[in-house]
């Protein structure tokens, strides 16, 4: 989903799919896209800005709900509409800034939900076919009557607005629920269990929020923050360590300022940096291994500042804040860099950092920026 439409790639091309006002019921409402998700029928529910559409799975076609005169008005006038779930008894559920929408798609009705004094909602997950909604005060599930139905975390003062709920997160069958300037709450919604953790870091501005990196690796949670360092906490025994900066430690991390947390094939835990390339944690010793560039050294990291990672059997490689790539050969222990394209050199158009790196069924990377455009390696290829 883009700013510009719907890009569908099939191994070899793409396809556009552009708002047609020649036929507004087999097109997308608008152009832009907020959500996108895969329903059990493998049917791909579209929310744009001004509408929502269906991609059918078995027809090939996309179908606009909100001209559709079957649906009547439901899927029409979405306040701020910006997240889409799908259950497997067909309910769509809708999230805005400010209101909650339910869309019985059998019987042909909406219900909104508004959320008096608990100020924005701030996120809806799915777990196990279970819907949540977290508001800045609350937390909510939908019952079994799809009603949502707020949660007693017992939590005290938080719940009186000391603190405001900033963000939820799935892991492993249980909610991480992050709070500003208060901790994280981890909530395991088959046992009820409840638990609070609140890190030395603390005392956090609210807009540090925006820049959270988390990831559950095992049974440890691994997070950071904007310039806060690493800090580790350990699910099942409530305890937690953290790590900063030390210059004077060749061992420490060499940067407080982490983009990513990346886990590999074989269970090792990478860390990228701005500014100070990329280390791994070294478990039998206790103590972080680091990558980055000196000048001096030809054969060290291209470059510093890294924020994402992807693990491809004898390589990894990383995307760089500058748009670049870089190809680590595990084996002969080499880098390679791909820089963005010139008149004048071998590369790939410039659009951004790299934020993400995946790879397809049939083994070709791909290669995803901030602004406009996406990089493709095929596997047929060599590289070089």
């Amino acid at each position: 989903g883009t700013g510009n439409g719907l890009s569908r790639y099939d191994g070899k091309y793409f396809k556009n799919f552009i708002p047609d006002i020649k036929d507004p019921k087999n097109t997308l409402p608008y152009h832009i896209i907020n959500d996108i998700v895969m329903d059990n029928k493998h049917n791909l529910w579209i929310l744009t800005q001004r509408g929502v559409c269906v991609f059918d799975h078995k027809l090939q076609k996309i179908i606009n709900l909100s001209a559709d005169n079957n649906y009547g008005s439901i899927f029409q006038n979405l306040s701020l509409a910006i997240k889409i779930l799908v259950t497997d008894d067909s309910l769509i559920w809708i999230k805005g800034y400010h209101d909650l929408h339910k869309i019985d798609l059998k019987a042909k009705n909406r219900t909104d939900y508004k959320f008096t004094n608990e100020g924005n909602i701030r996120s809806i997950v799915k777990l196990n076919n279970v819907i949540y909604i977290l508001t800045s005060r609350s937390l909510y599930k939908v019952n079994s009557k799809n009603e949502p139905e707020k949660i007693d975390l017992d939590l005290g003062k938080i719940n009186t607005g000391e603190g405001k709920y900033a963000n939820l997160s799935v892991a492993d069958n249980a909610l991480i629920i992050v709070i500003q300037g208060a901790g994280f709450v981890f909530y395991n919604p088959v046992s009820s269990s409840v638990e609070r953790f609140i890190p030395d870091v603390w005392g956090i501005p609210e807009n540090d929020f925006a820049s959270i990196v988390l990831k559950v690796v095992g049974d440890k949670l691994w997070f950071s923050f904007h310039n806060r360092g690493l800090h580790i906490y350990d699910l099942t025994k409530n305890t937690a360590e953290s790590y900063y900066q030390n210059n004077f430690d060749p061992f420490a991390i060499k940067s407080n300022y982490i983009t990513n947390i990346f886990e590999d094939r074989n269970g090792q835990v990478w860390l990228g940096t701005y500014k100070s390339g990329i280390c791994y944690v070294d478990y039998k010793f206790d103590r972080f291994q680091s990558f980055y560039n000196v000048s001096t050294d030809p054969a060290s990291l291209p470059l510093n500042y890294i924020m994402s990672f992807y693990d491809d059997e004898d390589n990894l490689w990383l995307g760089s804040f500058g748009g670049e790539i870089i190809r680590y050969n595990k084996i002969k222990k080499q880098y390679t860099i791909f820089k963005n394209g010139s008149s004048n050199q071998k590369g790939f158009n410039y659009g951004g950092a790299i934020c993400k790196i995946l790879k397809d069924k049939e083994g070709n990377l791909f290669f995803f920026s901030w602004f406009n455009s996406i990089h493709y390696l095929s596997k047929q290829k060599n590289p070089d």
